[in-house]
């Protein structure tokens, strides 16, 4: 052989070698990973790994759900109940209509004034366009007539007692005014050196004003003056007109009775002037006539007399019995008083 030859396949033979030892090294598999350090233990009392924190309701979320509280404890009559949850639901979400709802569940417990309240924020915050708007309008003139005409008012005592009503103080006595006050139940302590106080709890329905009759006894040993007490104001309803007002109706009615009867009977008499016309039986229907005409002055005359004297009578005073009538030049003139 050539010695070219020999020499290229020398090299090839070289190179050959060399990627047997490559190959063989990069097959061989790699060494095992260390072992790692295991976790340390928790301590001894330690509270335990935190679980992974929930997402927190959202405003509405909390809202949406003391409404619907609110509305299961409404329909089964827990009107306190149901007021706390609908004010937390609308601290929440402040929309007009649970404003509304509450007004509702006040006026369920009698809290007039805190129902109008209520009905007021709505009416500040809710679209005129609603449809609760007009009537919550109407029903808040009601309730604002309603707590215009609430009061107590105190009768008798003494002068110059202190007057005190659910802590507030009026004044002192004659207080012959109402006191206005909220619907429901109210404390009355009326106060005077050298008497007992005077305690009582007056219950006031809306739209009403309750007397209070007020007695204050004065204290054994007392060096105070003894003041001088009011008189407590009689109401002096007068006789009992009624029986006369219904006597004057009925002679009334039979007057008007007999007035009809006269002009049927004055009717057919109609024409029995003419000799040429016959009337039948003319001198019978002439006398009913007659009686008919008399029975009818009569009447009249005795409803109008019973009815002045009922009025007259039915007067508030002696007074206003006696200036009733006031002779005059032309006669008299009468005074009628309703």
């Amino acid at each position: 052989m050539r010695p070219a030859t020999i020499t290229s396949l020398s090299r090839l033979l070289y190179v050959g070698a060399v990627l047997l030892v490559v190959t063989s090294a990069s097959a061989q598999p790699a060494p095992p990973a260390p072992p790692t350090q295991p976790a340390a233990a928790p301590a001894e009392g330690a509270p335990p790994p935190a679980a992974p924190a929930e997402a927190a309701p959202t405003q509405n979320e909390i809202a949406r759900d003391h409404f619907r509280r609110g509305e299961a404890a409404y329909q089964k009559g827990n009107y306190p109940l149901a007021i706390e949850e609908w004010t937390t639901a609308y601290n929440a979400d402040p929309r007009p209509r649970i404003q509304y709802n509450i007004y509702q569940a006040h006026e369920r417990l009698g809290k007039l004034g805190e129902a109008a309240e209520a009905l007021q924020r709505y009416l500040s915050s809710a679209d005129p366009d609603d449809p609760y708007y007009a009537d919550a309008t109407a029903r808040m003139a009601s309730l604002q007539q309603l707590l215009q005409a609430t009061g107590i008012r105190l009768v008798g005592g003494v002068e110059g007692a202190s007057i005190n009503v659910s802590g507030h103080s009026w004044g002192r006595l004659p207080r012959p005014d109402r006191i206005p006050v909220q619907p429901g139940n109210h404390r009355v302590i009326v106060t005077l050196d050298g008497y007992r106080d005077f305690t009582s709890n007056v219950i006031v329905p809306a739209g009403q004003v309750v007397d209070v009759p007020i007695q204050l006894e004065r204290l054994e040993g007392s060096d105070a003056p003894v003041a001088r007490p009011l008189d407590t104001p009689q109401v002096d309803e007068g006789p009992n007109m009624t029986p006369f007002y219904i006597t004057s109706g009925v002679l009334l009615a039979g007057a008007v009775g007999t007035l009809v009867w006269t002009i049927n009977r004055n009717g057919e008499l109609n024409g029995c002037d003419d000799p040429a016309f016959f009337c039948k039986e003319q001198d019978t229907v002439e006398t009913q006539r007659t009686i008919a005409l008399v029975s009818t002055i009569t009447l009249g005359v005795g409803a109008v007399g019973v009815l002045v004297y009922a009025l007259v009578a039915g007067g508030d005073s002696e007074s206003a019995s006696a200036d009733a009538c006031v002779p005059t030049l032309t006669g008299a003139t009468c005074r009628v008083s309703f």
